[in-house]
C-alpha cells in the first residue's frame, strides 16, 4: 500500500511539474532555443540584441548623429538605430564597450565585452521596443547550423561589473 501511495504521489509530481514546464511557443522564455526558431512574420518575440557598430550620419533636423547597428544573440535577424532615439544606448555607454573590447573581436570560443539588451518585435515589422535597459556582458560566441548554413551565437556568460 506505501509504495502505490509512493507511486501515485510521484505520478501526480511528475504531472504537475511537466504541466507546468510547457510554454507557449509564441512566448519568449529563457529556454527557447534560438538556435532552432524560425521567425514567422506577424508573429511577436523578445530576443538580445548587441551593439556591433556605428556609423556618423548627419540631418538638417537632427544635426550630426550616430546611427547603431544591433544583431540578435543568434545572428539570423539585425536592425539599426539612430542613437537620439530613445531605444539606443548613450554614447558613453557605446565608448565604454568598445575601450573594453580587444581588437581581434569576434572569435569563436573567445571572451569579450558586449553591449546588449532585450527586444520585443513583431517579425517582418520594423516596429521594436526595448524591455531591459543596456548592459555590459562578458560573452562569446559559438557556431551553430539552421537550416544547412553556419551561424554565430552569442553565449553570455555573465555580466559585467566594474
Amino acid at each position: 500500500m506505501k509504495n502505490q501511495l509512493f507511486t501515485l504521489f510521484s505520478f501526480v509530481l511528475l504531472l504537475f511539474v511537466v504541466s507546468s514546464c510547457s510554454k507557449d511557443d509564441d512566448e519568449f522564455s529563457q529556454n527557447t532555443d534560438i538556435t532552432k526558431t524560425s521567425y514567422e512574420a506577424g508573429k511577436e518575440y523578445t530576443r538580445t540584441f548587441y551593439f556591433g557598430s556605428h556609423a556618423i550620419s548627419s540631418s538638417p533636423e537632427h544635426g550630426i548623429y550616430a546611427i547603431c547597428y544591433f544583431t540578435s544573440e543568434c545572428e539570423r535577424l539585425s536592425f539599426m538605430l539612430a542613437d537620439y532615439v530613445n531605444e539606443a544606448p548613450s554614447n558613453e555607454l557605446r565608448s565604454k564597450v568598445i575601450n573594453l573590447q580587444s581588437n581581434d573581436r569576434f572569435q569563436i570560443g573567445k571572451l569579450d565585452y558586449f553591449l546588449v539588451a532585450d527586444f520585443k518585435f513583431t517579425y517582418g515589422l520594423t516596429e521594436l521596443s526595448k524591455v531591459i535597459e543596456w548592459k555590459i556582458i562578458i560573452g562569446y560566441f559559438e557556431e551553430y547550423a539552421f537550416e544547412n548554413k553556419i551561424y554565430k551565437r552569442l553565449v553570455i556568460k555573465e555580466e559585467y561589473k566594474e
